[in-house]
């Protein structure tokens, strides 16, 4: 169970008001303690679970901004905020498209030649 220097170290470390060195200043600890703190595996999941806490009261305030950039006199901010807003949603364009077909060099000589290129050299 985390003493009550430990659960305030948690409030201040997801405040993200205060440095380390400060927090241990302010509770009264070496810097060195928290550092210790911070390796206990109780200490992590509680420390982790606030984080999420934060995080999630948040998010409306998040979805409202982004939501709010879609209407930006930017284009480019528009854009921006479009495409974040698709790749969150898993419509994330593709990096690499992979091609299966089955041509020769010939063909595509063809095709070269159809565009008004020179060719493939043989």
């Amino acid at each position: 169970m985390l003493n009550g220097k430990q659960k305030k170290c948690i409030e201040m470390l997801v405040s993200g008001d205060m440095s380390q060195n400060e927090i241990a200043k302010a509770l009264g600890v070496n810097p060195g303690t928290i550092s210790d703190w911070k390796k206990k595996e109780e200490f992590r999941e509680e420390y982790s679970r606030a984080n999420k806490i934060v995080i999630n009261s948040i998010v409306p305030k998040a979805v409202q901004t982004v939501s709010s950039l879609l209407n930006a006199d930017s284009e480019q901010v528009r854009l921006a905020a479009a495409k974040d807003v698709l790749d969150r949603a898993g419509y994330k364009a593709q990096d690499d498209i992979k091609l299966n077909a089955n041509i020769t060099s010939e063909k595509l000589a063809d095709v070269f030649k159809q565009v008004g290129g020179e060719g493939l050299d043989e």
